[in-house]
Order: structure tokens, then sequence, then C-alpha cells
């Protein structure tokens, strides 16, 4: 009969507190990258109207002086 003990894992068994503090940092992750991809959409959109605003200018300008 053997007498070995089993062999035991080297990983290190996460604590409460590291789990959530995991969690967190998974967290505030994805919130800066909610808030960057707002931020590009906002500087998009942003773009395009001033874009068509000039267009808008450029179109009335031709007609009115045309």
């Amino acid at each position: 009969m053997s007498t070995r003990k089993p062999a035991v894992k080297s990983h290190a068994v996460s604590t409460t507190e590291d789990v959530h503090a995991n969690l967190e940092a998974s967290f505030a992750e994805v919130v800066r990258l909610i808030e960057r991809a707002r931020q590009r959409a906002y500087q998009a959109v942003n773009t395009e109207l001033v874009a068509s605003d000039n267009y808008l200018e450029r179109s009335t300008t031709t007609i009115v002086s045309g």
C-alpha cells in the first residue's frame, strides 16, 4: 500500500479580497473602454455635423448667388 500524499497544485488560493480586486479592475477597464468609445462616437458625430454644415453653407451660397 502506498502512503504518498496526492500532489498539491502550486496555484495560490485566491481570497475573497483578491477576487473582488480582480473584478473591480476588470470592471474599471470596461468602463474605460466604454468612455473611450463614447468619446470617439461624439467626435465622429461632431465631425459629420461640421462637414454637413459646411456643405450646406456652400450649397446655400451657390444657390443664392447662382
